[in-house]
């Protein structure tokens, strides 16, 4: 199998992780740009989105929560309320990356997208709700959860000190020094631009 990433990513990130809790060991690593276009990503993925997984049948999965169902099998979700906070860290993520790339995209003089303030509002109303965060679970909500909460300190680290709360900021400084959080943040992965997850399992 073969997976497309992005260095920064939180999509990528989970299914990343979600492959280092499996058993698998024969699964290829491509670090991209999706930005860019890349041939090698576009040639699967006329979406140029990352993740992007191809099975060992030559199937190209596109979609973040089909790759770690592929990945993770049926033990995915057990009951509702991982559901709950899957959605939940998810869709976070969703905003994150819309919140940031109007931003980041926003033309020279121009007034701000109206999405920006939009994304920004949501985000805030949603952390004052926020599911349950065990920093010590390996269950795939969980592990959404807490790469949302680190995402959110990487593009809106003023409303992450803010509005995340003072248990769960005690709590991501466990989460994120995780071995298998450090292994596949930007910064390791722009530093050491594995192609192939035993580079990621040898430093777990």
């Amino acid at each position: 199998m073969k997976l497309f990433v992005s260095t920064a990513s939180p999509f990528a990130r989970l299914t990343l992780v979600s492959a280092l809790a499996t058993g698998i060991e024969e699964l290829e690593i491509s670090v991209v740009n999706p930005w860019a276009n890349p041939v090698a990503l576009e040639s699967v993925n006329p979406f140029s989105q990352v993740p992007t997984l191809i099975t060992d049948s030559g199937t190209t999965l596109l979609d973040t929560v089909v790759i770690a169902r592929r990945l993770l099998g049926n033990d995915f979700l057990k009951n509702d309320a991982e559901a709950r906070t899957a959605s939940f860290a998810l869709i976070l993520m969703e905003q994150l990356v819309k919140y940031h790339s109007l931003g980041r995209d926003q033309p020279e003089g121009a007034a701000p997208h109206p999405h920006i303030a939009r994304a920004r509002n949501a985000i805030i109303r949603a952390l004052a709700k926020a599911p349950r965060f065990e920093p010590d679970s390996d269950r795939f909500c969980q592990l959404a959860l807490g790469i949302a909460f680190d995402y959110l300190q990487l593009r809106a680290s003023d409303i992450y000190q803010a509005h995340l709360g003072e248990e769960k900021l005690r709590a991501m400084q466990g989460f994120t020094a995780r071995p298998w959080l450090r292994a596949t943040s930007a910064a390791w992965l722009e530093e050491h631009m594995p192609t192939q997850l035993t580079a990621l399992r040898a430093v777990c």
